[in-house]
C-alpha cells in the first residue's frame, strides 16, 4: 500500500522488507512477484502473532502500570501464554 512510501528516508532501519512496487505500465517479473509472495507470507505470520497478544488486551488497551519492568514482565507472560497456546 502506499502507507510506507517514503519511510526509509524518514526512519533508519536495519532491516526492513517492503513489497516491491509495480513500474507504471509494465508487469513484474517472476522473481519480483516470488520475493512479494514470501515478503507477504513472513509479514502475515508477524502480523498474526501481534493480533495473537492484543488477545489478551494487555497491548491493545490503554495501561496504567508506570513501571516498565513490570510492563515487560506481563508482555512476556502474555507472550509465553500465545506460544504455549500455538503449540498446544
Amino acid at each position: 500500500d502506499l502507507g510506507f512510501q517514503g519511510i526509509t528516508e524518514d526512519y533508519k532501519f536495519g532491516k526492513l522488507s517492503i513489497p516491491i512496487k509495480k513500474k507504471p505500465k509494465k508487469e513484474l517479473l517472476e522473481t519480483e512477484k516470488m520475493i512479494n509472495k514470501t515478503r507477504s507470507s513472513i509479514r502475515v505470520l508477524v502480523e498474526n502473532s501481534i493480533a495473537g497478544l492484543k488477545r489478551y488486551r494487555f497491548l491493545s488497551d490503554r495501561l496504567r502500570c508506570r513501571s516498565m519492568a513490570l510492563y515487560n514482565k506481563v508482555a512476556g507472560i502474555c507472550a509465553g501464554i500465545w506460544n504455549f497456546c500455538l503449540t498446544n
